[in-house]
């Protein structure tokens, strides 16, 4: 079945493109002025409002700086993204500017609703000055309906219904059949059972799947940064405005302004904004994440689709990918991950990537100053590699970076997160010399493998951490040769995963106000295809220690008579036809 590609409206002729456009806005707006839900479905005005802050202006954005014919994928990812960071900066705009006007509640719902009108009609009359003449083929997509792609999109819905059976049942039979569901998932990928096609949408499915059967259990808040954020989301509500010099706020536009707005246009509960949009949010961070480790090429270590799946699997099976409510860190993770696909797929836009890097200084300072420090290891270690790529990550970024990020956490946060950080850093610095030494952080990994337990659970649960540390461990080892003998490509990707990895190593002793439950979700971000190529290695190596004991045996065998030559010569043979395909498809997930 052949439908118009939704995915790459930026590529739709000019006539088509304004149609659409015009056709969703007319229609919210018509819903919102009459208050008549359309069709007497009050969803529908929500799914409008949704449709219209997440995918409208970061599509108009596209065309206007001209981003074309790229992957349909990779665009809806850049159109979400830029759609966020509209809605933050536009509404850090009518918070701080309305006011001057005599409208002394910018962030309420009419305020909202008409400066929303009027900025989408700015983007629309800059867009169609810039890009009125582009005229693609790449306008139309054709689905093949099969039973994987059924099962993919019914999991989901599964997911739903589950967690409704625990809420009003009581039950969580559901529950506990999808979470084995979703754990034959890599298996199917190593049996070559599914279509590389059908491996976006796979990743999408699991991700909501597993985040929906995590936060719609209950329908209160839970977790526990959460609340404090969804405090200041209810009070910006309550009040109208977003007053940054107010300490008991988090100064986040990810809170203050996004979450709000959602509320608002979508007549939403906020709570339901944390619990249904955010999710969709950060489920998108696994599906970019795929896009950049299938490009990755580390010299001996080149990630092809398979291993670019089975990389993402980790990433999402780490308990820390769904054990909180998404919040600041999430969100947070989904801009370094588009960040991360501006650096392969090389768009040529830097304004996107200036736009990425605010947003994620905006959503969480942690993530933010742990980048900044990254980036300039990195720009200091590029310096010493003859001929490098030149890349995005120049010391002209690596500045930029750091000045929004100081900047912004100096004067909109009246310098509170700012002193934290240089505290922590100071701490950092004055305690090396004792980092090895016993502590009483008791979360770090020192101190979670000092806890006893009786339990069977407990013990699994650390063996199979130990495991994907050692093969983690392996994995940065093979990189750290792979640099030295200058065979990367990805190089300056690769020296971030190195940088991330020595953070990761500090968790081990000393975790400096986050658990390491915490960091290690975030370094899985690149960390998590050298857990696959760590296993490769190490099954590779003990493939080549069994051939070797074989051939000795059918050396043996030979020399006494051939009586069990041919037994033997038959297991060589099923062994060598066998083992190009265990180095890294029997993952122990």
């Amino acid at each position: 079945m052949i439908i118009p590609d939704l995915f790459r409206l930026n590529d739709w002729n000019t006539r088509r493109f304004n149609l659409f456009i015009w056709s969703i806005l007319v229609a919210y707006d018509f819903s919102f002025i009459s208050n008549v839900p359309l069709y007497s479905l009050e969803i529908l005005s929500k799914i409008l409002g949704f449709v219209i802050l997440t995918f409208i202006p970061g599509y108009i954005i596209l065309r206007i700086f001209k981003v074309h014919d790229i992957d349909r994928v990779v665009t809806l990812l850049l159109a979400i993204g830029l759609s966020l960071s509209f809605i933050m900066i536009f509404g850090f705009t009518v918070n701080m500017f309305l006011p001057y006007i005599g409208v002394s509640k910018p962030i309420s719902t009419f305020p909202l609703f008409y400066s929303l009108n009027i900025s989408i009609l700015v983007l629309m009359i800059i867009y169609y000055f810039r890009d009125k003449k582009f005229n693609s083929s790449q306008n139309q997509l054709r689905i093949t309906f099969s039973p994987m792609l059924f099962y993919f999109i019914l999991l989901p819905l599964f997911s739903i219904l589950g967690t409704e059976s625990v809420n009003h049942y009581n039950f969580n039979m559901p529950v506990l059949i999808l979470l084995f569901v979703i754990s034959l998932s890599p298996i199917l990928i190593a049996l070559d059972r599914i279509s590389r096609d059908l491996y976006p949408f796979m990743i999408l499915s699991i991700s909501l799947a597993i985040l929906y059967n995590m936060n719609l259990i209950s329908t209160h808040l839970w977790s526990y940064d959460i609340f404090y954020e969804a405090h200041t989301s209810k009070y910006v509500l309550e009040n109208g405005i977003w007053n940054p010099g107010n300490k008991t706020m988090v100064p986040l536009l990810l809170f203050t302004i996004l979450s709000p707005v959602y509320s608002l246009i979508c007549d939403l509960n906020v709570i339901w904004v944390f619990k249904i949009i955010f999710p969709f949010f950060f489920s998108l961070t696994p599906l970019a994440l795929y896009y950049v480790y299938k490009e990755l090429d580390f010299g001996n270590y080149k990630v092809d689709y398979e291993i670019a799946m089975l990389s993402v699997f980790v990433f999402i099976f780490f308990y820390g990918f769904y054990k909180d409510m998404p919040d600041k860190q999430h969100i947070a993770e989904l801009f370094l991950a588009l960040i991360l696909i501006l650096s392969i797929f090389n768009t040529q836009k830097r304004i996107l990537l200036f736009i990425f890097s605010f947003s994620l200084v905006v959503s969480h300072y942690g993530i933010s100053y742990f980048f900044v420090f990254s980036l300039i290891f990195v720009s200091m270690m590029s310096r010493f590699r003859v001929n490098a790529d030149t890349s995005f990550l120049t010391p002209t970024y690596t500045l930029l970076f750091s000045v929004l990020t100081f900047s912004w956490y100096i004067y909109i946060s009246a310098g509170d997160v700012f002193e934290v950080i240089t505290q922590v850093g100071y701490h950092f610095l004055s305690g090396i010399k004792d980092i090895f030494q016993a502590n009483n952080d008791g979360r770090s990994a020192s101190a979670y493998l000092s806890y006893l337990s009786n339990g069977i659970l407990w013990v699994i649960y650390m063996l199979i951490h130990l495991i994907l540390q050692f093969f983690i461990f392996i994995g940065v080892l093979n990189l750290l040769l792979s640099i030295m003998h200058n065979k990367t490509k990805s190089f300056e990707i690769a020296l971030l995963t190195i940088i991330f990895y020595a953070f990761l190593f500090v968790q081990f002793f000393k975790t400096y106000g986050m658990g390491l439950d915490r960091i290690l979700q975030i370094t899985l971000i690149l960390l998590s295809p050298l857990s696959i190529w760590g296993y490769s290695f190490c099954v590779k190596n003990l493939n080549s220690v069994y051939a070797r004991i074989i051939s000795k045996r059918i050396y043996r065998n030979k020399e006494n008579g051939n009586r069990n030559y041919s037994g033997s010569l038959n297991e060589a043979t099923h062994f060598s036809s066998f083992r190009g395909k265990i180095g890294y498809k029997m993952i122990p997930f």
